[in-house]
This record gives C-alpha cells, sequence and structure tokens, in this order.
C-alpha cells in the first residue's frame, strides 16, 4: 500500500485553507491561520521522507533542533509556567519543519510560483478593498494582524525580485505602501540601502530612487488625512520621550503621546531584562511576562502586560546568554555567498524586527532557509 503523499497537490488546498480561514478567522489554536498552513505542509513532507526512509537532515535544521532543544530543557528548570514553555517548544520544532521544507523540497519553484502568485492577488484585492472603503488598510485578510501579514509580503517581494517578476513586484510594492506600517516602511528602506551598497550599480540604483519617490508621492498625497505622515511623526516623538526618560526617569512622559502603549511597553520590557539577565526568564510568553513589574499595568492597555515589540530587548531578556547564539544563528546567512535579493530582505526584516518582534512567522523562516538552499546549490555547481 502506497502511504505517499503528492505535495505538489496540496498546494491548492493550503492557499484556499490560507485564504478562507485568513479572512474569517483571526487566529486557530492560538496561531495564525497562514502558520498552521505552512505548518502542515512541511509535515507532509517530513511524513513522506520518513515513510521513504530518505530523512537525511541538513546541517542547518540539526542546528536549530539541538540549540532549542537544549534551551527548552535549560528553561525546565526555570520555568514558573511549564506549560508554556512546552508550547513554545513545540512552535520552535514546527518552525524548524518549515526551514526543512524548504530545503529538502524537491519542486521549490512550484512552491514559489504558487505562493507569489498568492500574495499578488492578495495584493490586488487588499487595494480594492481599501479604495472601496471596506477595510482601512490594504491588508486583504482584515481578521489576521497586519504586523503579522507584512512579513509575507516581505517574502513575496524577495520571491518576485529573485525569479524576475517585475509586475508582481509593482503591484505588491504599490498594495504596500497602504498597509500602513511603519515596520514595513522600515523594512524596505533597509533592504533597498543593503542592496544598493551590496552591488553599487548606477542604473539600478536610479531606477529604484524613482520607483522610491513614486511610491512617497503616493504615500503623502493620496493617503486620507495624510495618516502615514502622523504615524512616522509618532515615531520620531517616540524616540525623543525614550531618550528623556533614559535621563529623568519620568514616566510621565509616556502620557498624552500618539505612542504612549509603546513607550511603556518598551520600558517595562528593558525594566524586567535589567532584573534577570543573564539567566532570562525561560522559553513561553506566560514565563516572561509574569516577570514584568505589576507597577506598569497602570499605564498598559486594560492593565495587561506585553513584549517589548523588539526582538532584541524580549528576547535577550528571555533568553539571557542563549540569546547571543541566537542571534548568531539568524546574523549567519548574511555572510553566505547566496542570492543578493534574498539578503538583503532577510537583513530588512533583521531591522524590523527590532520595531515588531514576529520572529516566530514561520515566513521569516522561509526566507532564512532560501538563502541556504541557494548557496548549497551555488556549492554543490562549483565543486561539480
Amino acid at each position: 500500500m502506497n502511504l505517499i503523499v503528492n505535495i505538489n497537490k496540496f498546494y491548492y488546498i493550503y492557499f484556499i485553507l490560507f485564504f478562507f480561514l485568513a479572512i474569517f478567522l483571526g487566529r486557530v489554536a492560538g496561531a495564525p491561520p497562514a502558520y498552521l498552513a505552512m505548518y502542515g505542509l512541511s509535515s507532509l513532507l517530513i511524513y513522506n521522507n520518513f515513510y521513504k526512509y530518505k530523512i537525511n537532515i541538513p546541517k542547518m535544521v540539526k542546528v536549530l533542533f539541538i540549540f532549542f532543544t537544549i534551551y527548552f530543557f535549560y528553561s525546565m528548570f526555570i520555568t514558573v509556567h511549564p506549560i508554556s514553555t512546552i508550547k513554545y517548544y513545540v512552535m520552535w520544532i514546527l518552525n524548524i519543519s518549515v526551514v526543512y521544507f524548504i530545503l529538502k523540497l524537491k519542486n521549490i519553484e512550484k512552491f514559489l510560483d504558487f505562493y507569489l502568485m498568492f500574495i499578488t492577488l492578495a495584493s490586488l484585492l487588499g487595494v480594492v478593498l481599501h479604495f472601496s472603503g471596506t477595510f482601512y488598510s490594504s491588508n486583504p485578510f482584515d481578521a489576521f494582524n497586519k504586523n503579522s501579514y507584512i512579513f509575507l509580503v516581505m517574502l513575496a517581494i524577495s520571491i518576485s525580485l529573485y525569479k524576475e517578476k517585475k509586475y508582481h513586484l509593482y503591484i505588491i510594492l504599490i498594495s504596500s505602501v497602504f498597509i500602513y506600517s511603519r515596520t514595513l516602511y522600515l523594512m524596505l528602506i533597509v533592504s533597498f540601502l543593503f542592496y544598493m551598497l551590496s552591488v553599487m550599480r548606477l542604473k539600478t540604483f536610479l531606477q529604484l530612487i524613482l520607483i522610491s519617490v513614486f511610491l512617497l508621492f503616493i504615500m503623502f498625497n493620496i493617503s486620507e488625512n495624510n495618516f502615514i505622515v502622523e504615524r512616522i511623526q509618532q515615531s520620531f516623538v517616540l524616540v525623543e520621550r525614550l531618550y528623556e526618560f533614559f535621563q529623568y526617569s519620568d514616566l510621565s512622559l509616556g502620557q498624552g503621546i500618539g505612542d504612549h502603549q509603546r513607550f511603556y511597553v518598551i520600558i517595562s520590557n528593558i525594566d524586567l531584562l535589567t532584573e534577570v539577565f543573564p539567566i532570562g526568564t525561560g522559553m513561553g510568553l506566560e514565563n516572561y511576562l509574569s516577570h514584568i513589574n505589576p507597577m506598569y499595568s497602570d499605564y498598559l492597555h486594560n492593565g495587561g502586560s506585553h513584549r517589548a515589540h523588539n526582538y532584541y530587548i524580549s528576547y535577550l531578556g528571555e533568553m539571557g546568554l542563549f540569546f547571543f547564539i541566537f542571534t548568531y544563528i539568524l546574523y549567519k546567512p548574511l555572510f553566505l555567498d547566496t542570492n543578493i535579493f534574498f539578503k538583503s530582505l532577510y537583513f530588512g526584516m533583521l531591522v524590523g524586527i527590532a520595531t515588531n518582534e514576529y520572529i516566530t512567522s514561520p515566513y521569516f523562516w522561509i526566507l532564512f532557509a532560501l538563502m541556504y538552499r541557494v548557496y548549497y546549490q551555488e556549492r554543490n555547481l562549483k565543486s561539480a
């Protein structure tokens, strides 16, 4: 009896499941539907390879598995919420399975084509829904957090550049303007600068400058009530008030500013960091939040506690000394001889997680794995 699953047939199911769940449900079993659909595809490939006894595990997958397993057992010694630790360990294993999927999938080009077409169509739909007044932004999945969606967008942009799909790229970029995400704008600008510093091609530089000027014109002239401008101004005010806080330690500095919630989230997390480093709080969100000083609850929305919205602050607090090993793993692909577009957009993501810590998104790890896949392919060609 043949129990091998044809993964190519599941691409249709994957995107249909993603599309309908993302529209009608923000989360399923505590996770965004886009994550669950990707984990399902990865699990199918692992099942197939186990069944065929072809489970040859790439080195980077082994490194990630060993790291998170050691970190998991360390966390179990210091945890105050063991269920949270176990839950997050499972999540990390699922993300590692996504890395395995990208590195070992035979027909990777077909998957990338499917994904790019899906996000392109989603971008068109988002623009239509936004300008029709149905949604306030061009994120077509209104129940799906836009700060999670932008990582899907960054991945799609990198694939469109890699595969030289110009029209897909233009559609996604125009749609990106109206997502109204400061983190996305930051990631795109940083990616652009990284690319230019890497290649220094005058013709390409001028083309991208013209495109950037055009997009900025759209941002500042079509946006209703200059919403984008206001959001960017809020960011500058936030940085200014944080600077003043670290000089005067005056909690009232965050009151009355547009980003007051982020102000108190950041300082409460820095306070936590000074208390728990270098041991850390251990793996798991509940472990982390339990260490935030209750005095900040008066300033935070609904009296709750939150992560810092900054990977470098919150994961340094959670992981302690393990943070430096993990961050080395994250930055290592930048030093590989791999595709420059993947590398540029990935660097943009690494900067973006300083304002939006969606490091647990499987779409972040897809781009991470794509750089290794291209690197391995180029290395094998040279050796051949």
